[in-house]
């Protein structure tokens, strides 16, 4: 209920499927860390064991949180996101996570939605060494009304033969350095509707549009690239 600041930390041994969980809090995206209110101090860190934790069938929702990190696991076959950090979150940690497509929901989601997703005025995110295989939308940061600049970090993570966002900026301040792009059939990072993007030391390898900026180049043109 938000009382208790106590740390704690979940350990994922193996596989865990939809069939291993008592509930699902959250029917869109699966477990669900949740605080009281905007920011709460949780103190919750969920990790993988070994090299081979993994969970398939749903993904995170955080919200209201503060203090949660994510580390060393895989996320296969969500439900929607892989990891969405939603709403009024603040101090989250993920690295080292291994994230796949999801379900195909046809159109642009055929890879399913966001593998990992910030939004929601979500403040001081850290997404580090991930790797993303093959993600169709892979990380969007940022929706419309982020209050910003947020501070949100992106580094030493691999975009594997993914197809776009990488990331996708609104409305936030982000910093994205020494991240690998490879073969990524849309664009590499791109930053749109009052969005900030700092970006330095990235390798670049066979990524159609390695930086798209919104109102320049074909958006500008009328052609609309986004």
């Amino acid at each position: 209920k938000g009382q208790d600041k106590t740390p704690i930390a979940f350990r994922i041994i193996g596989t865990i499927q939809t069939a291993d969980m008592d509930a699902l809090s959250s029917s869109s995206e699966g477990l669900q860390i949740k605080g009281k209110a905007a920011d709460s101090e949780l103190n919750i860190t969920i990790e993988g064991v070994g090299n081979d934790a993994t969970i398939k069938g749903f993904g995170f929702l955080i919200r209201n949180s503060a203090s949660v990190e994510l580390r060393n696991l895989g996320v296969m076959t969500g439900l929607d996101d892989g990891i969405s950090m939603d709403t009024d979150n603040d101090h989250i940690w993920v690295h080292h996570i291994d994230v796949f497509y999801g379900p195909n929901k046809g159109g642009d989601q055929k890879k399913g939605d966001g593998a990992i997703d910030v939004k929601g005025n979500s403040k001081h995110v850290t997404v580090s060494y991930c790797h993303f295989w093959d993600t169709g939308k892979s990380t969007m940061c940022g929706m419309k009304d982020e209050s910003g600049p947020n501070y949100i970090t992106y580094h030493h993570n691999w975009f594997d033969h993914s197809d776009s966002r990488h990331p996708r900026v609104r409305t936030m301040s982000v910093h994205v350095y020494n991240n690998y792009l490879d073969g990524n059939s849309k664009y590499g990072v791109g930053v749109t509707s009052g969005g900030s993007a700092f970006v330095e030391s990235n390798y670049f390898r066979n990524c159609k549009y390695p930086m798209l900026i919104s109102k320049q180049g074909t958006d500008a043109t009328g052609e609309g690239t986004f």
